[in-house]
């Protein structure tokens, strides 16, 4: 390991556990952003048994087996609660390794390298994969690990961790396809070998044994860090990889395939943000090469090569450091957990925070993966009439359809994300109290129980 890995590996670890300190030192231990909850929960209830279905929601829905799942589970036995933090860190640090492995086996440069890998560590998408427990990190080192193993003679392992991978979703699937083609058209494996991977997994996608993926939004702020995307690029790395894929355009006759395939990839981002993870690999790489030409050709004056190579660092810097530090205030806090911390019962809100509410061992009308449940159409139908009804007969109505105990109102919903302002549809009617008692709130959660 020369010293520039070195430093780079050292960057990387602190900037990966930076929001995780930063959330502890803010006073703030509970797990981050809403998906988390449905994974440690799932994680810790296959422990005595795979579930064939999840009933924290009203109707239930089948239980589609996540390797991540296994992966968290089986952490969990040894370390406990500790493990819904620690592994997706653990996942992001392993990455970078494997990364530089990667790097090396494809025939970068060792200017190359070292610039790649300071833009990896710093790379927004992977600072957030390791710091929320989704299966992101699970998912980036399963497809590294892969096309590492599949350059040698761990090839075998390296089928079946591209197998894993797709078995894990249609993200899965559409990472390891890529990475496939990438190393089909590179000539970094044997073509035979990667074609019978890639029938295994194309079988896998007709057939349809893979569990539905609980999708990001597909807003436009999603895919820059710099406004607001959580798994989004940083502004300089993207620049950054432009040029660098200007610069290999040279070689667009002998690579072609690797060209169409990035294309491919970029377009399928779009659809699928959560594929964001994967192309931080591809952009890391690129920027990399941009950053070493820059750093390698001639410059007239020395001093303002010094001062464009620090503007660049320090854009790539600031760009890591600002999200991580937007990330260790992401919701929930212990504030707003503590409202939910009555009785069991059914609880009626918003989907977005479905999850926290079965975290809490009540059951859920509706939740982030509501297409999957039972009666999904009725369901999503009764739950925007709840949303916006002002009659009160018909809202009584659904509320004994669902056997509702408790109603969950956020400041979020009054402002935005369900209504325009406050006492709006369901917001309202809460405030009638012959049918409803509010019996909690804090400044962002406020709790109604159904009398």
């Amino acid at each position: 390991m020369n010293e520039y890995v070195r430093y780079a590996a050292l960057l990387a670890v602190v900037m990966f556990a930076l929001p995780i300190v930063l959330r502890i030192m803010h006073g703030n231990t509970t797990l981050p952003g809403t998906e988390p909850y449905y994974h440690a929960r799932m994680s810790e209830r296959i422990v005595t048994g795979v579930p064939a279905t999840d009933d924290a929601i009203v109707w239930g829905r089948p239980y589609h087996v996540l390797p991540y799942e296994f992966l968290l589970g089986g952490v969990y036995l040894v370390f406990g609660t500790r493990s819904f933090t620690l592994v997706p860190f653990l996942l992001a640090v392993a990455s970078f390794f494997i990364f530089w492995i990667l790097i090396e086996r494809v025939g970068s440069s060792k200017a190359q390298q070292g610039w790649m890998l300071l833009v990896f560590s710093l790379s927004p998408a992977v600072i957030a994969a390791g710091f929320f427990g989704t299966p992101h990190a699970f998912l980036l080192v399963l497809v590294l690990l892969a096309a590492v193993l599949m350059m040698g003679r761990g090839w075998p392992l390296g089928a079946v961790l591209f197998l894993v991978c797709a078995f894990s979703g249609v993200v899965g699937i559409m990472g390891a396809v890529t990475f496939l083609l990438l190393l089909a058209f590179l000539r970094k494996g044997k073509i035979e070998q990667i074609s019978v991977v890639l029938l295994l997994i194309a079988v896998i996608f007709v057939i349809g044994i893979y569990p539905p993926t609980l999708l990001l939004s597909r807003d436009a702020f999603q895919y820059l860090s710099d406004v607001g995307g959580v798994y989004g690029f940083s502004v300089f790395a993207v620049l950054l990889a432009v040029i660098g894929a200007i610069q290999l355009m040279e070689y667009k006759l002998r690579y072609y395939g690797v060209f169409a395939t990035v294309f491919f990839f970029v377009v399928g981002c779009f659809f699928f943000p959560d594929l964001l993870i994967f192309g931080s690999v591809i952009v890391s790489m690129l920027a990399g090469v941009a950053l070493a030409s820059f750093a390698t050709r001639k410059w007239t004056l020395q001093f303002i090569r010094a001062a464009s190579m620090l503007v660049l660092f320090c854009g790539l810097l600031f760009s890591g450091i600002s999200h991580a530090v937007a990330l260790a205030d992401v919701s929930p806090t212990p504030s707003m957990l503590r409202v939910l911390n009555v009785t069991p019962g059914v609880v009626f809100s918003h989907e977005k925070y479905g999850f926290w509410i079965e975290a809490a061992g009540h059951r859920a009308v509706i939740d982030g993966g509501w297409e999957q449940s039972m009666r999904a159409s009725e369901l999503r139908y009764d739950a925007d009439v709840l949303l916006g009804s002002t009659d009160l007969e018909k809202t009584r109505e659904l509320l004994e359809k669902y056997n509702v105990t408790y109603v969950l109102i956020t400041a979020e919903m009054e402002h935005g994300l369900v209504w325009e302002r406050e006492e709006q549809g369901l917001d309202f009617l809460v405030e009638n109290s012959e049918t409803f008692k509010k019996i909690d709130s804090t400044s962002k959660m406020k709790m109604w129980k159904v009398r």
